[in-house]
């Protein structure tokens, strides 16, 4: 298994022994409809690098399951203020509501505090 590392900090002794590094991680889990399980991975791809670019992401990865139609997406951000603009932006643009048309359920969001890499 793979080690996880931060590469952007919030400040210089942020992720040394000096300081802690807070950050905010958010798990969206998408219930995807089964006949349109391919179309929403391919969506999901074309808009990904505009999430790892927007303000306040440090980290964006996703994990798909064609046996169980489901996706996952991991955020890590500086603020979970970050994330709920990155929503808003979404919502506002319309791509939140084209992600929605892929779904069979309301997109599941979980908040977690970043405590470390090990």
């Amino acid at each position: 298994m793979r080690s996880f590392q931060i590469n952007r900090h919030h400040s210089e002794t942020c992720g040394t022994e000096e300081g802690a590094c807070e950050a905010a991680v958010v798990i969206v889990k998408l219930s995807i409809k089964s006949d349109l399980f391919d179309k929403a991975v391919q969506f999901i791809k074309d808009i990904i690098n505009e999430t790892r670019a927007f303000e306040g992401c440090q980290k964006c990865e996703v994990a798909a399951s064609k046996e169980e139609s489901d996706i996952i997406i991991y955020e890590i951000w500086d603020t979970f203020d970050d994330q709920k603009k990155y929503v808003e932006w979404r919502t506002e643009t319309g791509v939140f509501e084209e992600v929605l048309k892929f779904t069979d359920s309301e997109p599941r969001f979980f908040q977690y505090e970043h405590i470390g890499s090990y």
